[in-house]
């Protein structure tokens, strides 16, 4: 933020680009099932320190991607939804649709075994054959979005009411993990209501 009419707007924390990823999973409903949180680090030392419920999935990777090191939990993000499934209706399978570079070989056999068949979206079409993107995803990242604007406004009245520059927000990441991961929980709950 900056004065009305100011020529250039200074982008703050742009120096600090440490990024989480968040994996969903979700039934043919829309109800979320628990996350996979990916923090960006080479050990437990880059999770924000915030107790996430147990069952949630934190871990973390150098990149913050789902690379093969980490890729082999994706069944403890996705199990529960097919055990679910075959509970209710044990003679119709469960479909899993994944990105082709995101799977190993012991997740698909694991994936037979509980009668889910998989569904690779094919290369070059990712822009458009994104089913979580759609409606899930939207719905969480619009979510945390109004999580944060929330945040954010408080902090401007917070600093306009004590007369003070709103360019002492600090936006850091250091600042905003343990924040952000309380959103992320937040989203999730509410979102499944």
């Amino acid at each position: 933020m900056t004065q009305k009419g100011d020529k250039q707007v200074k982008i703050i924390g742009s120096d600090d680009k440490r990024q989480i990823t968040v994996l969903l999973c979700c039934k043919k409903s829309g109800k979320l099932l628990l996350p996979k949180v990916i923090n960006k680090g080479k050990s437990t030392k880059c999770h924000p320190s915030v107790t996430f419920p147990e069952s949630w999935n934190i871990t973390h990777s150098e990149s913050h991607w789902s690379n093969e090191p980490i890729r082999g939990n994706k069944e403890t993000v996705a199990m529960p939804c097919f055990i679910t499934i075959e509970v209710c209706d044990q003679t119709a399978p469960a479909i899993f649709v994944i990105f082709k570079a995101n799977h190993s070989e012991t997740m698909l056999e694991k994936l037979k075994a509980k009668n889910v068949k998989v569904v690779f979206v094919p290369p070059s079409c990712i822009v458009q054959l994104q089913p979580l993107d759609a409606i899930p995803n939207k719905i969480f990242k619009d979510k945390l979005k109004s999580i944060f604007q929330t945040y954010y406004s408080d902090c401007v009245a917070d600093k306009v009411k004590h007369n003070q520059s709103v360019n002492d927000i600090d936006l850091h990441t250091s600042a905003i993990k343990p924040i952000h991961a309380k959103w992320l929980m937040k989203a999730h709950e509410t979102r499944n209501v």
